[in-house]
């Protein structure tokens, strides 16, 4: 999930991102109604189809077939649900000046990533079959359940790109590695529409760090943090934002009493940024009729 700089540097779940920060001291905590669409003409979108292999006398060949039904399926259903036509509405109040592309697409490697030679996100059929053939079918003894790791897993992931999209087109200085910066813009906007929503979306995104810090060796080299400090600062920020509606990460002992007493300066110091930073950038008024949908669905991530 790397910006490329000089080199190739998360159905329905997206919906649960589609909601602009209220940018308030504390998260939103309800929905309103339905309103009327609204849209960024700066931003296209487009759903590549999976190339179907052809090669039957190549051995591998039962394999790459049955992940091309897999990919086909996601992408049915991601274009059935529009999913990124709403992505691109929720995008409405940004005043881009150049043209921001998202795409679905067949990537050949587990990864999505910001292109900033061609101002475009790509988020892989890999990534997605990855998270959807890795979350956990019942819940687990941490309390993680299926559609809180589809949800929230897509979604960190998609969130954490554009972070990288708006760095670049807006030209935004970033103080810091800028795969921190960016993890960061995700868990705020994940938690600014409301405490169901915030609770599903961050405890997803968390672990599928936690996984990966259970199965991979850390890249200490890598320009992203290792996944046990990603997790840890997914649920920082979190329990930051509202200690009462995230006790439970502090009483489970996911975080430590000497990071939880920081954990309110490091929302606030992120909050600050994203005021100061982002905010100019955005259309208040259109932000407002934004605000007023209501995006995630019951049945989002549940399959």
């Amino acid at each position: 999930m790397n910006r490329i700089a000089s080199a190739a540097a998360s159905a329905a779940v997206l919906a649960a991102a589609l909601i602009w920060p209220d940018l308030s001291c504390t998260p939103a905590s309800a929905q309103p109604p339905a309103a009327p669409e609204v849209f960024n003409t700066k931003v296209r979108v487009d759903y590549l189809e999976p190339r179907k292999p052809t090669d039957t006398t190549d051995r591998t060949f039962p394999v790459r077939l049955a992940r091309y039904e897999r990919f086909v399926k996601i992408y049915e259903r991601y274009k059935e649900r529009r999913v990124l036509e709403e992505y691109a509405q929720f995008l409405a109040p940004l005043r881009l000046p150049t043209t921001l592309r998202i795409r679905l697409a067949e990537c050949n490697m587990v990864n999505a990533f910001y292109s900033p030679r061609d101002w475009q996100i790509t988020m892989c059929y890999e990534w997605m079959d990855d998270t959807e053939q890795t979350a956990p079918k019942e819940t687990t003894r941490d309390g993680f359940t299926r559609q809180e790791v589809l949800v929230g897993g897509f979604l960190n992931v998609f969130l954490h790109e554009t972070g990288h999209a708006l760095f670049d087109i807006l030209d935004i200085p970033v103080l810091g590695r800028e795969e921190d910066a960016a993890d960061q813009i995700a868990g705020f906007i994940m938690l600014q529409f409301g405490k169901e929503v915030a609770r599903t979306t961050i405890k997803g995104s968390a672990y599928t760090w936690l996984r990966r810090a259970r199965t991979r060796l850390p890249a200490y080299w890598d320009v992203h943090g290792t996944p046990a400090q990603r997790f840890y600062n997914y649920l920082c920020i979190a329990y930051g934002s509202d200690p009462e509606t995230f006790k439970d990460f502090f009483d489970k002992g996911w975080i430590a009493k000497s990071r939880a007493e920081r954990c309110p300066q490091e929302y606030e110091e992120v909050r600050l940024a994203f005021r100061k930073t982002l905010l100019p950038h955005i259309d208040q008024d259109l932000m407002k009729k934004v605000q007023e949908r209501k995006w995630l669905r019951p049945e989002d991530g549940a399959w």
